[in-house]
């Protein structure tokens, strides 16, 4: 197969569903989370932010905290997270968006 052939950008733009396994018995659970990849606008747009956000205190040389870091790459992906079913808390279901 031709490597060509796969349209990434469709689905890194709309997004693919994953379910979520349980951590201890690695069994598919009911969560299922809908996430864009890094081909998608919205993932691109906020990495140029934070490189540039970095690149900027670089220049300026100030330290870049890793705490902040950390955080920001929590962001990117949650910016990536278009949607989820599945979860509660409780018998409550947890809609999208919190």
């Amino acid at each position: 197969m031709d490597l060509n052939d796969f349209d990434t950008s469709y689905a890194s733009e709309n997004g693919v569903k994953f379910t979520l396994l349980n951590p201890k018995t690695y069994e598919p659970t009911d969560i299922i989370f809908t996430l864009s990849g890094m081909d998608c606008s919205k993932y691109r747009n906020q990495k140029k932010l934070i490189t540039n956000k970095r690149m900027n205190k670089m220049v300026r040389k100030k330290e870049v905290d890793v705490s902040e870091t950390e955080k920001e790459d929590i962001d990117l992906l949650a910016n990536c997270t278009l949607g989820w079913s599945g979860i509660l808390e409780g018998e409550k279901q947890i809609k999208f968006p919190v």
